[in-house]
């Protein structure tokens, strides 16, 4: 399942082409105006899912997991001002007396519970942090904790002004759901350069992969993107000689050159990732000009990776994904393979 918050859509049209990506399942809360928005999608083959409420600032959902307790799970996206935020927390306070099996609330709070969870800008507002706090011990929630970055939201530069970082997403649970989910922990994704938060990845058992099957060698559509292609191609294909000869030389060097180049897509993604997270886990972050334009310079290198990676995706599709619109390229690949 999927959950984005703040979408700024108005209305489910701009919102089909999540069921684009293999997703069967859509509920959507429109924004008011710019302001707000929620969507959820998910996959019924992997995931239960029964739409029990929508609001404004939530979505309820009772979810079920293959060989796994049912529980039921709660969007949140907090508005900013005071009184829709206590209208939220009256809603959760009311699913709270009437929910006895595993509940898990997640999202954006747009609150801390304690002044080191934020730094920059003014300082914390304790009042308001109590409050919270007050809200949290009325549904008798615990923090579920985080494994990740210590922010969850990087505020807009401000000249003559330090930058704000806040946690402002995080995960609570209940005391049924912390029986029955023991191995359950949350994740902070690295932010990326389209979003000023965090992602929160909700993890309920770890999949461990093992073995690297053997390819076949294939050309590859994203070498074409290299400026340097052509002139590598001019100078290592044997034009004189038979052609399945001529090939088969070309191919070693195109390996060869294809790793010096590109590397493993996916290692230098992952590299990258993890650079970008030690960078926003550094306890010096916020303050030192040198790590966030390093942070700029990776979220770039990244961008650059991430195109060439969706060009590997398409070809692998064999889809004409141009003409037909589709972009299920992990479904059609696996259907492929089947």
């Amino acid at each position: 399942m999927v959950i984005l918050a703040e979408t700024k859509c108005e209305s489910d049209s701009k919102l089909l082409c999540l069921k684009h990506l293999g997703f069967d399942g859509l509920v959507h809360v429109p924004s008011c105006g710019r302001s707000g928005g929620l969507v959820a999608v998910w996959k019924s083959d992997q995931l239960g899912v029964t739409v029990l409420r929508r609001d404004r600032q939530f979505l309820h959902f009772l979810c079920s997991i293959a060989d796994s307790p049912s529980f039921f799970l709660t969007a949140v996206y907090s508005h900013p001002l005071p009184h829709l935020k206590h209208s939220l927390w009256e809603e959760l306070r009311m699913l709270f007396q009437i929910i006895a099996d595993p509940w898990i609330i997640a999202g954006d709070f747009n609150d801390i519970v304690h002044p080191s969870e934020r730094v920059g800008g003014s300082a914390p507002n304790l009042s308001r942090i109590n409050k919270f706090l007050d809200r949290i011990n009325a549904c008798h929630l615990t923090d579920a904790g985080f494994f990740g970055s210590r922010f969850t939201w990087r505020g807009p530069c401000i000249a003559n002004a330090s930058r704000l970082f806040e946690r402002l997403d995080r995960a609570f649970i209940n005391t049924p759901f912390l029986i029955s989910f023991k191995g359950f922990r949350v994740r902070l994704l690295n932010r990326l350069k389209y979003s000023d938060h965090n992602l929160i990845s909700l993890c309920f058992e770890t999949v461990e992969r093992s073995g690297n099957p053997v390819r076949p060698f294939c050309f590859e559509a994203m070498w074409l993107q290299h400026e340097g292609y052509n002139a590598f191609l001019a100078a290592n294909w044997e034009s004189q000689s038979d052609f399945n000869q001529a090939l088969t030389s070309f191919q070693g060097s195109i390996v060869e050159w294809n790793r010096e180049v590109f590397g493993m897509i996916e290692n230098r993604k992952r590299r990258i990732m993890a650079r970008l997270s030690s960078i926003q886990n550094a306890s010096a972050y916020p303050f030192s000009r040198y790590l966030c334009s390093l942070e700029v310079e990776l979220q770039n290198e990244l961008q650059k990776i991430l195109s060439l990676e969706e060009i590997k995706w398409f070809q692998k599709s064999r889809d004409i994904w141009i003409l037909k619109g589709d972009r299920n390229i992990h479904g059609t690949i696996i259907s492929r393979r089947k």
